[in-house]
């Protein structure tokens, strides 16, 4: 799924990168992004965020 995306965005051409979120709380999820993208913001440690959305940025390479 995660190949099918990033081939999609380099034939679109002009990204650098896929930037998604997931929902802490679904199960595998937050295993399943960790392993091929980079955490960049956890909501759960934020003041006011919703306490459960993971955003992950997975760079094209």
């Amino acid at each position: 799924m995660v190949a099918e995306l990033a081939n999609f965005a380099r034939a679109e051409g002009g990204y650098r990168s896929l930037y998604l979120h997931t929902y802490a709380a679904s199960p595998g999820a937050e295993a399943l992004w960790r392993s091929v993208g980079k955490l960049v913001l956890d909501e759960r440690t934020e003041t006011g965020g919703d306490k459960e959305t993971l955003h992950f940025e997975v760079p094209m390479v």
